[in-house]
């Protein structure tokens, strides 16, 4: 990433995963380097044969441009029998991103990574929340299991004694964190009235549009609407076409509605691609089984509230994300890096 430093233990929980220490860092400098040898700047590792060393680390600079060409060189250098480790934000809209996955292993990056910099400064992704990005490890070569999810890489859990970081065996400590918080939340607001009218909550939309980047609202009011072209219940969305669209849907939440909502989903996915919120607690319905699975499912850790649009009513709602549409891999499940602004 630039020339940020990687933390020495994502790089060993890479090594782990490959079953051995890697020959080249492809994307570094004498400061960064997780290898022995490794490609700067000046050579420019895209233009290498990077077969030469077999096993290869490469975490690039985090721009479109850098992300699209080092992500399609990984590709090129697995098909020729190099094993490549690639540490990558998850950019799911992307095709180079889909391609990683269809020609990959991914394993999720599991609590805050800190890369440093020569003069001491620091950057810290990972953290869930805010305009902070969530990583992974994209693995890719000769005996890797194409389309799979992986086990998942966890920071060593810092206990602090007498002022000292100890390492401990993960990071276990934070489901519970997530269980007060969701405690509390629930203590302090409640389900009021019987309506559907809920604006999303704005930072959990802010966070998948910096993703996305959204054309359409296709199930809103004029007083909610997260995009400047939206359908109210007046057009009615599900007669509507979304071809062509990049479509936030926050979709009537009640048993009788959802289904129809997120079928229609499924069907424009074909020619659109489609981020909706659906209730959890619908797993066992027949189109949760014959759409969701179909797409990406992105869970989060917590329960979401929603404000009522009309009203002074709120909602603590245990939701997950389905990503639909023609370059999405079916069946991946990814944690969602969003998290409400504490108020309690």
């Amino acid at each position: 990433m630039d020339d940020y430093k990687t933390p020495r233990w994502v790089v060993r929980g890479a090594e782990k995963i490959i079953g051995g220490p890697f020959a080249c860092d492809v994307c570094a400098s004498a400061w960064s380097a997780q290898a022995p040898e490794w490609i700067g700047p000046d050579e420019d590792a895209l233009l290498q044969d990077w077969s030469n060393w077999g096993r290869c680390w490469c975490n690039p600079p985090y721009t479109l441009g850098e992300m699209k060409a080092f992500s399609w060189k990984a590709i090129e250098e697995a098909h020729r029998g190099t094993t490549v480790a690639l540490l990558i934000p998850i950019w799911t809209a992307h095709s180079w991103f889909q391609a990683l996955k269809r020609n990959g292993r991914m394993h999720d990056v599991i609590g805050p990574v800190s890369f440093a910099k020569p003069d001491g400064s620091c950057a810290c992704l990972n953290l869930g929340y805010g305009r902070r990005m969530y990583l992974t490890l994209a693995v890719l070569g000769p005996g890797v299991e194409k389309r799979t999810n992986g086990d998942p890489i966890v920071r060593p859990k810092q206990i602090r004694t007498h002022g000292r970081a100890l390492e401990g065996d993960g990071w276990s400590d934070r489901p519970h964190l997530f269980s007060t918080l969701r405690s509390a939340r629930n203590l302090l607001t409640q389900h009021t009235g019987p309506t559907d009218e809920y604006s999303t909550p704005q930072w959990l939309f802010e966070t998948l549009d910096r993703e996305f980047h959204f054309t359409l609202d296709a199930a809103a009011l004029p007083e909610n609407a997260k995009c400047k072209r939206y359908f109210t219940p007046e057009e009615d969305g599900l007669k509507q076409t979304w071809a062509g669209e990049t479509v936030w849907c926050n979709p009537p939440f009640n048993k009788d509605e959802i289904g129809k909502w997120v079928r229609k989903a499924f069907e424009e996915s074909r020619k659109a691609t489609v981020v909706m919120l659906v209730p959890s607690r619908f797993k066992e319905y027949r189109w949760w089984k014959d759409c969701c699975v179909q797409g990406e499912v992105r869970f989060l850790h917590h329960y979401v509230r929603f404000n009522q649009t009309r009203g002074d009513g709120t909602a603590n709602i245990d939701v997950t994300v389905i990503v639909l549409g023609p370059h999405v891999v079916a069946g991946s499940v990814y944690p969602l890096s969003a998290f409400e602004p504490a108020t309690v």
